[in-house]
């Protein structure tokens, strides 16, 4: 079974578990002593946009302040800022980064070292994250009309 204490997640097993369960998110060192190879790439992401959730709660003053200076309500800074830092790592998925660490765990994607990574063919896993999100927004910006400043769509 993968390793969760989550909720609702007990009783994944690595045969019925989605394909992103095969990415590492944070590889661990050998004297860990718990006992995992790794901290699955999906379980990073979620446990990072829960500590922003936290730290950007609504009704703290930090929250209020740069929601305010956005010209946003603290609630919609704070989703953005989950939504965020949920998203920081999506170049993980890649499998040049997949390739630094080859954690214990035969169910992981294989580990191809011939990619290399941090490269302009295999660049850092943030960047592969930005040219993902800048390919997905042309193409989607692309597909539907999009109005031009100062024309309207009446």
């Amino acid at each position: 079974a993968i390793n969760s204490k989550r909720e609702g997640l007990v009783n994944l097993t690595w045969s019925n578990a989605p394909d992103y369960f095969r990415y590492w998110g944070k590889a661990k060192p050998s004297e860990d002593s718990d006992g995992t190879p790794c901290h699955l790439l999906p379980f990073h992401s979620l446990d990072v946009g829960a500590v922003g959730h936290h730290l950007l709660a609504p009704h703290t003053a930090r929250c209020q302040e740069l929601a305010a200076a956005m010209s946003l309500e603290p609630e919609q800074l704070q989703s953005l800022f989950v939504f965020s830092l949920a998203v920081h790592d999506l170049g993980k998925f890649a499998r040049a980064f997949q390739s630094l660490a080859e954690p214990d765990l035969p169910e992981l994607v294989t580990p191809d070292s011939s990619l290399a990574y941090g490269t302009q063919e295999w660049p850092h896993h943030s960047e592969a994250g930005r040219l993902f999100f800048s390919g997905l927004f042309s193409r989607a910006s692309s597909s539907r009309k999009v109005c031009k400043p100062g024309v309207g769509s009446n």
